[in-house]
């Protein structure tokens, strides 16, 4: 289906279908469209103002995280309020990110808002200084031009050792799969990296995933919980991922 913006009218599932939005966005895209131009799900609706709709919600959820089932996080926290030894990290990631023109795939918004929320969930649930460096970071190596030498050279080593441990390895992903790679991942990293890990997860979860995604983290998460013995710190983030994850299902 194109995204056309003409006079054609669809159905509401049949973009629930074409956008493939998991159970919870699809709701709160109801509410929100039923509220902001009284349209019902039984509606055909004109092609242009149904897409318009959607931008705009995108945009909002870019700028009020009123997803998330508690208020431990404040996501609209500018990482510029933190203390300014983690400015440098951040200046750092964004202009890395910010050079692949990467964005975030649901809300459009620039990708660096993925690392930054990832920071301050670390932060939230007693990440230390070098975690929360790690954090901001974690996808530069994976994502950007940034290699190891650069990242110790300007953070040290046991930054770099962090996100060079948090990357994946893209060719073996192809290999064993997406599930499969992830699951041997968490299960093998070192405790201070995986509270990192479980930190990404939360954040993608509460990120709208597609329902598949959402499926293999969950899966990847009870794995972990069935197979590794986890720290206090780990199973308080890893049971927000499942919190999370339940509310995005229901």
């Amino acid at each position: 289906m194109k995204e056309s913006f003409g006079h054609n009218k669809i159905s509401f599932n049949d973009f629930v279908r074409d956008k493939n939005l998991g159970p919870k966005t699809e709701k709160l895209f109801k509410w929100f469209l039923q509220d902001s131009c009284g349209c019902t799900d039984c509606d055909e609706i004109n092609e242009a103002k149904l897409y318009r709709a959607y931008d705009n919600f995108r945009q909002y959820i870019a700028t009020h995280n009123f997803f998330y089932p508690d208020n431990k996080i404040n996501f609209e926290e500018n990482i510029e309020d933190f203390d300014s030894k983690f400015h440098r990290s951040y200046k750092f990631a964004k202009d890395k990110h910010d050079a692949t023109g990467a964005i975030r795939k649901f809300s459009g918004a620039p990708y660096i808002v993925h690392p930054d929320g990832v920071a301050k969930i670390v932060d939230a649930y007693g990440g230390d200084d070098d975690q929360i460096k790690i954090a901001v970071l974690h996808d530069t190596i994976e994502d950007t031009d940034t290699n190891f030498d650069e990242i110790e050279d300007l953070f040290g080593e046991e930054v770099a050792t962090g996100v060079e441990m948090l990357s994946n390895d893209k060719g073996e992903i192809d290999k064993m799969g997406k599930e499969t790679y992830m699951s041997k991942k968490l299960l093998n990293l070192p405790e201070k990296y995986l509270f990192i890990k479980l930190a990404d997860f939360l954040y993608n979860i509460l990120d709208h995933p597609r329902e598949s995604q959402l499926e293999r983290m969950i899966n990847n998460l009870i794995a972990l919980s069935r197979n590794r013995h986890l720290s206090k710190k780990c199973n308080e983030i890893l049971d927000a991922c499942l919190e999370a994850a339940a509310f995005q299902m229901n």
